[in-house]
């Protein structure tokens, strides 16, 4: 018997009211103009020293230990040491901020948001950043944020609301070679107006009332830029991946840039990026490591290789942590050496199918490569118990598992290509195919990048297709640059990526309108023309049409309906992706590692993870299992 999920997403994330109410109690609880007056030392101290006696605690580790997120177990906060993460992915380029929402530890810590989800909290609660607190008029379309007095950024100057405004400019608006990667500039286009009121004061008007708005400047991705770095970057086209950190060392834009905890230090292309302590920083307390390195392992047996042996704190990064099969060794070898800590992912994996060729732009075909794949194969693959749960991947359609907008397990399991046992699904699939004109099959590629996790997907794919319908396909493995190039370009077969796109918050207005509505600037008609939209269809006006009406619909069970609607039709009858599964993170860390424990969905707080992270004794804390967080929390 499949057990429920629970649910671990707040409906204050996707609705107005709720909203509200966090921005009435919203912000920070301190002044900025403090000093954080910590003393790091090199080599971080036991936690029982400073346990023997609390007359021992600093006012900083007292603030520290006073955050919702921190756990006894952890000991008491030490300041000090180097936290050695293994990165999966090549160190060759930094990508502006904007890039930045679950990836780049050499990044995203030389940087302030606007307002953020909580990272010692949980994802239904959002706080002030750069801005202390915030207010929202009775007409629900203006929002006037109070900025935090005297923070500075690295280079000594003072943010102010000038910084923040082109800031919103450059992130909302994005012009040529602004490197906006769109995560959530699609979803505030709504915004008519923006402005400073004064120094310190932030104010945004929208012409519509749309309940993800305040979560959307809190997703993580506008992170405040210094506006003379701005200009400095303006015109200057970086391509694909971003602004390199050769360049932003090499115009001392690294010292500039940002007001974060942390500041670039060193970058070795291929090799490594180091940022460290920023001493001025704003937030009493914070941070508690000296720096970080970046330390690019690309290949995943060294990277877990790496980390059993204690060279690095930290293995696995995003879609790339650890393999199932390196789960296992942690369960069965190294459960004393190495905390698991456990993770909803932003996306689901599978298959994009390019609708611009044959044989893909018949429905018939997709529907059928759909019908035949077996998610609880997959499932098991990917590490799962004999209720389907735990490992590296759950059964989800396009809105994620164990939230208020997902299907249950019982209306997921009816649906064709889901329900079990698998026999109806594949000669329906068969049928189709013959109906279609392939009843022997055809050749194809399945295209993906040079990452097992994304390999093995492909993998999985191609066996499936050629046990029951003697398609041929073949792998395509790119490294990353290429795989993205190659896939705005339609250059691709079949394409292992996300069902909706990397959603920064898990509501419908950014799993469907912003991936599938054609006014988004994420969706198929701009970046993703063969595989995400059906453009000057009809279909695509029932898309819009539907997706407009949800995205302005506050009351969570009308904007359900709506939703249900549209994730319905793209899973059982256009079907331009195949989901296989909803993707699960296991990080792996060290003894030493304290604050990287997450909760599910963590992965929204990403980019400010290393403010809560430091580095303790070198004994087992966890208790007597091998997850640092319990993974159905």
């Amino acid at each position: 018997m499949r057990k429920a999920y629970k649910s671990t997403l707040l409906i204050g994330m996707s609705l107005l009211l709720v909203l509200v109410m966090i921005g009435a109690c919203g912000g920070s609880d301190s002044d900025s103009s403090t000093d954080t007056g910590s003393t790091a030392s090199s080599e971080p101290a036991s936690a029982t020293d400073t346990q023997d006696s609390a007359v021992a605690l600093t006012e900083d580790q007292k603030t520290v230990m006073a955050l919702p997120g921190y756990r006894e177990e952890w000991g008491v906060p030490q300041y000090g040491g180097t936290f050695l993460h293994g990165a999966p992915w090549p160190i060759l380029n930094r990508g502006e901020p904007f890039r930045a929402v679950l990836y780049n530890k050499h990044t995203s810590p030389t940087y302030d948001q606007l307002i953020r989800v909580d990272p010692w909290g949980d994802v239904g609660t959002i706080q002030g950043n750069v801005a202390k607190d915030w207010s929202i008029s009775d007409d629900g379309l203006t929002y006037t944020f109070n900025l935090e007095k005297g923070i500075k950024f690295h280079d000594g100057s003072i943010l102010d609301c000038e910084d923040v405004k082109e800031t919103y400019n450059r992130y909302v608006y994005g012009y040529e070679g602004s490197g906006t990667y769109g995560y959530a500039s699609s979803m505030l286009q709504h915004t008519t107006d923006y402005s400073c009121a004064d120094a310190n004061t932030f104010v945004i008007t929208f012409g519509e009332i749309q309940g993800h708005t305040l979560a959307s400047i809190a997703s993580g991705t506008m992170q405040i830029m210094n506006t003379e770095c701005m200009k400095q970057l303006e015109g200057v086209e970086f391509g694909i991946n971003g602004m390199t950190l050769q360049y932003e060392i090499d115009n001392n834009l690294s010292m500039v840039c940002g007001s974060g905890p942390y500041q670039t230090e060193s970058f070795e292309p291929g090799v490594k990026a180091t940022i460290k302590k920023n001493p001025n920083y704003w937030k009493p307390g914070l941070p508690l490591l000296d720096g970080v390195h970046d330390i690019q392992i690309t290949d995943s047996t060294t990277r877990f290789a790496s980390l059993t042996a204690g060279k690095i704190h930290q293995a696995g990064e995003g879609s790339s942590s650890l393999l199932p099969a390196q789960v296992s060794q942690v369960r069965d070898r190294f459960s004393d050496r190495v905390a698991m800590s456990w993770t909803g992912a932003p996306g689901q994996q599978g298959f994009s199918y390019n609708q611009s060729k044959a044989p893909f732009d018949d429905p018939k075909v997709r529907k059928a490569m759909d019908l035949v794949l077996d998610r609880d194969a997959w499932m098991k693959i990917q590490g799962a118990d004999e209720d389907l749960l735990y490992g590296n991947a759950r059964i989800a359609g396009i809105q994620a598992w164990g939230n208020q907008w997902s299907m249950s397990n019982d209306e997921i399991y009816a649906l064709e290509g889901y329900r079990q046992p698998k026999a109806d699904d594949i000669a329906e699939a068969q049928r189709l195919m013959k109906e279609a004109g392939y009843e022997n099959g055809f050749e194809a590629s399945c295209m993906t990048r040079t990452s097992q996790n994304y390999m093995d997907v492909c993998l999985f794919g191609m066996q499936q297709w050629k046990d029951h319908l003697g398609i041929d396909v073949k792998g395509r493995f790119l490294e990353s640059a290429a795989n993205t190039a190659a896939a705005r370009a339609c250059d691709y077969d079949i394409y292992v990526t996300w069902s909706s796109g990397t959603s920064a918050l898990q509501n419908p207005d950014w799993t469907i309108w912003r991936a599938f509505n054609s006014a988004s600037n994420h969706a198929a008609v701009n970046t993703r023309p063969c595989d995400r939209g059906f453009p000057g269809t009809d279909y695509q006006q029932w898309i819009d049409d539907t997706s407009n009406q949800m995205l302005a619909t506050l009351e969570p069970a009308a904007k359900l309906s709506l939703a249900r609607q549209i994730e319905l039709s793209l899973l059982q009858d256009s079907i331009p992706y195949s989901g296989i599964g909803w993707t699960m993170y296991n990080y792996g860390n060290a003894p030493q590692v304290r604050g990287n424990n997450w909760y599910n969905f963590g992965t929204y707080i990403y980019h400010v993870m290393h403010e809560r992270i430091w580095l303790g004794d070198n004994e087992r804390w966890w208790g007597d299992g091998y997850y640092a967080n319990d993974p159905m929390n």
